[in-house]
């Protein structure tokens, strides 16, 4: 197959795997957060609306709406709510009927909302929520939309990043080039990797930037090599997805001389996705972080004996937003912890959930890799979710097979 033929195949692929792996491209923030003072939580939670984006006509969203809300019902059973307690709104995933679900949501007496989706949406429904002093736990993971009244669940790009760079640390590679592409989540994985590593001994050396082509990678590619010479780097950092134009950018790297043998590499995206990248040779030895597989694979066992069928990957981000409003509701220490720095933790469905008083969540991530065309665990994620250090580290024993 032609390098042309190659990217633009993985381009199509793309466009489902980064819904299904983690949300839509369009989800990722390119700037931090604005730390801003929540408000109080609701005095308690007798009715969760649940706006999720219900669509006839995009079959999309239909899917990804039955898995948040199956995730959330699941929860509902697992912490002893009533299912009358959740109630569903339709948003279509547009902005305009997330603005009326959210509206028919309070005039139904919600004490808080769940959801939406996605980060145009959430935007929509903030403000008409905090007019009447309502929590929203938004599945968004964009962190642009975090803060006031607004926590964001999803995965966050600051969230994997600080797991990788931390982790790089530790292991002695703190010389680092980053390439990422010129696409709004690209753009925010750099923005994210770069504030890592001045909470670390990491010196970030050069930031390519390349755009997303054919001749962006191979333009990428040149320029890396140039500044690899220059600069003598231990580690590379890849913004790329598995199912973008990462295979390419790594195997002509590879190709040239700068591969996986030469230096370490390392993404924020994983590369175990779709089940093909495993073979990649460039990809061969890479860290990446991701939510534990065990947990994964136990939630989804746990879903599929429900319901009949292998859960979407967002449908635990259902699960974990009426895990968080239980622990809300009733355990008055969490919610203390909630608007105090070090934050409050949640066993989630995948793994430990920390809510940060910016409305950010840090969840308990391990660092993957690749070998012998397998995914193994390098790294089991910090127990108790503390703010990293060199320590942290140190401390937790590794589970390297």
């Amino acid at each position: 197959m032609s390098e042309i033929r190659l990217l633009l195949s993985l381009a199509i692929i793309a466009g489902v795997s980064m819904l299904s792996a983690c949300a839509p491209p369009t989800e990722m923030a390119a700037t931090a957060p604005t730390a801003k003072k929540p408000l109080p939580k609701a005095a308690s939670i007798d009715s969760i609306a649940l706006l999720v984006p219900y669509e006839p006509t995009d079959p999309q969203w239909e899917v990804l709406a039955t898995n948040l809300e199956n995730g959330a019902r699941m929860a509902i059973d697992h912490v002893g709510m009533q299912q009358e307690q959740l109630r569903v709104y339709a948003t279509g995933g547009n902005a305009q009927q997330a603005e009326e679900a959210a509206s028919a949501a309070i005039a139904d007496g919600a004490d808080v909302i769940l959801g939406p989706a996605f980060s145009h949406t959430t935007r929509a429904v903030a403000p008409i929520a905090a007019a009447r002093r309502i929590p929203v736990y938004s599945f968004s993971n964009d962190q642009t939309v975090a803060g006031g009244n607004v926590t964001v669940l999803g995965l966050t790009a600051t969230d994997r990043a600080t797991r990788l760079v931390g982790f790089s640390s530790v292991r002695g590679f703190r010389r680092a080039i980053i390439v990422g592409e010129d696409t709004r989540s690209g753009n925010s994985a750099v923005d994210a990797l770069i504030r890592a590593a001045d909470r670390y001994p990491h010196e970030v050396l050069d930031v390519i930037v390349h755009e997303f082509s054919q001749n962006g990678v191979i333009d990428a590619v040149e320029r890396t090599l140039e500044s690899a010479e220059t600069h003598q780097p231990d580690i590379i950092y890849f913004t790329g997805t598995s199912a973008g134009s990462l295979p390419l950018l790594t195997r002509l790297l590879n190709d040239r001389g700068l591969g996986p043998n030469e230096l370490q590499y390392a993404g924020v995206s994983r590369w175990d996705i779709p089940q093909t990248a495993l073979r990649f040779q460039a990809f061969q030895g890479a860290w990446f972080p991701l939510p534990d597989p065990s947990l994964v694979n136990r939630f989804g066992e746990t879903y599929e004996a429900r319901y009949g069928t292998a859960p979407h990957p967002l449908a635990s981000l259902g699960y974990d937003g009426v895990v968080v409003l239980q622990a809300m509701a009733t355990d008055r220490q969490f919610a203390a912890m909630r608007v105090r720095e070090d934050g409050a933790t949640v066993e989630g469905a995948t793994g430990h959930v920390r809510l940060l008083p910016d409305g950010t969540t840090r969840r308990g991530l391990v660092i993957g890799s690749i070998g012998n065309q397998q995914l193994y665990i390098i790294r089991d994620s910090p127990l108790e979710l503390a703010e990293v250090t060199l320590v942290d580290y140190f401390e937790i024993p590794e589970t390297d097979r």
